[in-house]
């Protein structure tokens, strides 16, 4: 990993509950110490200093974040279907309760039917009640003559006593069926409310004992969701320390590797300026002892130009050329002297 590469990686640990700014002094750390290495002449390559170790680590890093992203990520969505089983069990005790308040309703309306058919037979009764009383008050003086129709006075009695019979059983008939709607419309209405309040005991058990079982799973559920998530930010700590160590120790390592290329650095400048003024002194050397050569050359020269104009007696021109110099320079060359005869 290059400067690059650390410097656009974003760390997602910050996101996690640590400090972001601290984190990225760390990394603006490790950054810079990359950068010098990268910058700096003569060293080795940015990604030998720490060696292939800390890139390692920083990739097992980065690998254990995304792990704990994901666990945290598992948790959330086991906290979620937590909640949708609650509202599951919400959603069906709902409904319970609205088929409860049906079979109520349908259970009045039933008794509300017995009631009026029970209604209806005691009119019946007052009805026949009413046709008796009639009957009797004809019977007892303001009926027919029995003489007028030609009929004798105890048959019209027994007639009258015989209807008188009949209408009492009928009465006791109706009567009795009246009690008998009475007691069935009281007895299936007390059945339906028993039933009802017992389904709806059941129901309302069941609602609970469900609503319960899901709140105990769901809070089983949170609290080792809350125990992973406390173990991923113990491990994200551990991580992001590990990660701090690590950046503290590439840093140590970067400005030791700095500091030591400068010293080198340094080093091979002095001994370049060294070699560089040590060649200039034998250069300087060797310049002065030719000019000084070159001196020598041209006094004897001289010397026997003089000696040629005495013996000779000719006049001679002493405006010599640069080339003749340097011929007279190449055939007595330092060292020749000692060879020649």
């Amino acid at each position: 990993m290059n400067a690059d590469q650390l410097e656009a990686w974003v760390f997602p640990i910050t996101r996690r509950g640590y400090d972001p700014e601290q984190v990225d002094v760390v990394v603006a750390g490790a950054v810079a110490a990359l950068r010098s290495w990268e910058t700096g002449g003569g060293g080795a390559a940015p990604t030998d200093p720490a060696g292939p170790d800390e890139s390692g680590a920083v990739a097992r890093l980065r690998e254990e974040v995304v792990a704990l992203e994901r666990r945290l990520d598992e948790a959330v969505r086991a906290r979620s279907d937590t909640e949708d089983l609650r509202a599951h069990a919400e959603a069906r005790a709902t409904s319970l309760e609205a088929e409860l308040r049906a079979d109520r309703e349908r259970a009045r309306a039933e008794l509300d039917l017995l009631l009026r058919r029970c209604d209806e037979a005691e009119a019946r009764a007052a009805e026949l009640a009413e046709a008796l009383e009639a009957g009797a008050a004809d019977a007892a003086g303001g009926g027919p003559d029995p003489a007028d129709e030609g009929e004798e006075p105890g048959r019209s009695t027994d007639a009258w006593h015989a209807v008188g019979v009949q209408v009492a059983s009928v009465l006791r008939a109706a009567d009795e069926q009246a009690q008998e709607l009475v007691g069935e419309a009281t007895e299936r209405a007390a059945e339906v409310e028993a039933r009802s309040s017992a389904e709806a005991a059941a129901q309302r058990a069941e609602a609970d004992e469900y609503a319960a079982q899901t709140r105990l799973a769901a809070d089983d559920d949170a609290a080792a969701a809350r125990a992973e998530a406390d173990d991923a930010r113990r491990d994200a700590q551990r991580v992001a320390a590990e990660a701090r160590r690590q950046a503290e120790e590439l840093l140590v390592e970067a400005e030791r590797r700095t500091v030591a290329l400068r010293a080198e650095a340094v080093d091979a400048t002095r001994a370049l300026i060294e070699r560089s003024t040590d060649s200039y002194q034998v250069l300087a050397a060797l310049a002065e002892s030719s000019w000084t050569e070159l001196a020598r050359r041209l006094d004897e020269l001289a010397l026997v130009l003089d000696a040629a104009k005495r013996q000779t007696g000719a006049r001679l021109d002493l405006r010599l050329d640069v080339r003749d110099v340097l011929e007279v320079l190449e055939t007595h060359r330092p060292g020749e002297e000692a060879a020649a005869p």
